[in-house]
């Protein structure tokens, strides 16, 4: 054994490793477990759905890992004040995982289920909250002052000569 004291530490040492041997100590009694190490992706979000006033993304897997859940369905980052998600109070920090019955596991199916859906239909959803309790919502969507729209973030500068290293479109 190393000690390690950052969580910098922590990610030297495991490097490339497929398990790492923990020593911890719980209830003043010392504890040695075996762990599998997953990659990290550096990649943060890079795709937002904007639909009936609520900002969707593929579920982060930090959140996943942190509550021992499956990386599936659609998160609800925020939603806008006013808008049919806060109206119908569809939760911000939940997961979309059926949309009128039909399993959405990610932002393409999501989509799939939502894009025929007109002006004034009534939508309903299963969500799984923070902690993996499944609920459902209904909600009315209003394309006219709440239209769906898909952001992406680009690699490269917006404007030619430019110094950022991606933008959003």
């Amino acid at each position: 054994g190393k000690r390690i004291e950052t969580f910098r530490d922590v990610e030297t040492a495991v490097a490339d490793a497929p398990e790492a041997e923990l020593l911890v100590v719980r209830g003043c009694q010392k504890q040695t477990l075996q762990m599998k190490t997953a990659p990290l992706d550096d990649a943060t979000t890079d795709r937002l759905l904007l639909w009936a006033g609520a900002v969707l993304q593929a579920a982060p897997a930090a959140i996943a890992a942190q509550r021992g859940q499956e990386l599936t369905g659609v998160y609800v980052s925020s939603r806008f004040h006013g808008s049919p998600a806060a109206r119908y109070s569809l939760p911000a920090v939940s997961r979309v995982i059926e949309v009128d019955g039909e399993k959405v596991p990610d932002l393409d199916a999501f989509l799939h289920a939502i894009i025929a859906k007109r002006d004034g239909a009534d939508v309903r959803l299963k969500l799984l909250d923070i902690r993996g309790a499944p609920s459902m919502v209904c909600l009315r969507v209003d394309n006219k002052y709440w239209p769906t729209a898909e952001v992406r973030r680009v690699a490269g500068p917006r404007n030619a000569g430019g110094q950022e290293p991606f933008h959003w479109r």
